[in-house]
């Protein structure tokens, strides 16, 4: 994560583009879970419904660039509280801030 720092500014749009995320976003997930990432093929999925896309954006990016799961990581209220979902949680707010 330390190379984001090299970028101009903390544009999530550029950041998915440059690490050649794909990012899709779905009417097709139920309401308690906003998003969720396959972090070894590097795609991410947005509900359409979740309260906080942007935040939800940035999230699981964090999970694209930090972990190497085969299987899908879920960002949803029963997820809440494991260290996974806190680095991500974190992550997503510091890139936020800057």
């Amino acid at each position: 994560m330390n190379n984001l720092d090299t970028f101009i500014s903390y544009d999530i749009d550029a950041f998915i583009k440059y690490f050649k995320i794909s990012l899709h976003y779905t009417e097709s997930l139920p309401e308690n879970i906003n998003g969720y990432t396959v972090p070894l093929t590097r795609t991410m999925f947005i509900n359409e419904h979740a309260r906080n896309k942007l935040f939800v954006k940035h999230h699981e990016f964090i999970h694209c660039l930090l972990d190497e799961n085969a299987e899908p990581l879920i960002e949803s209220v029963y997820m809440e509280g494991t260290r996974i979902e806190h680095r991500a949680d974190v992550g997503a707010l510091a890139m936020m801030i800057k």
